[in-house]
């Protein structure tokens, strides 16, 4: 199994909701006081941020796995207008906060 060693601090699911193209998003660094245009894949990750131990790492990236493909077609027909939601979707959202 490969081991999955960049992890989202923010989903990728939530940032393809500010994205034209649903592959990019701008990033804005304090530090230099700068804009860019980057990929979701590689914004707001650190390698390793969910491991306590191997054993934890792998259960805590498997629900948030599980939360992402639950939301992700939810935010989309939000997007898209469509915001008549079921109550077991809107309780889907409120495991994102």
């Amino acid at each position: 199994m490969a081991e999955n060693k960049r992890q989202h601090f923010v989903p990728q699911v939530l940032q393809r909701c500010f994205s034209t193209n649903l592959k990019s998003i701008g990033e804005y660094l304090i530090e230099a006081d700068s804009c860019f245009i980057t990929s979701i894949a590689s914004t707001a990750q650190i390698p390793n941020f969910y491991k306590v131990n191997e054993q934890d790492r792998t259960s805590i990236e498997k629900v948030y796995g599980n939360i992402e493909t639950c939301v992700g077609p939810i935010l989309k027909r939000i997007q898209e207008r469509d915001i008549k939601l079921k109550d077991e979707e809107v309780e889907c959202l409120f495991l994102l906060v």
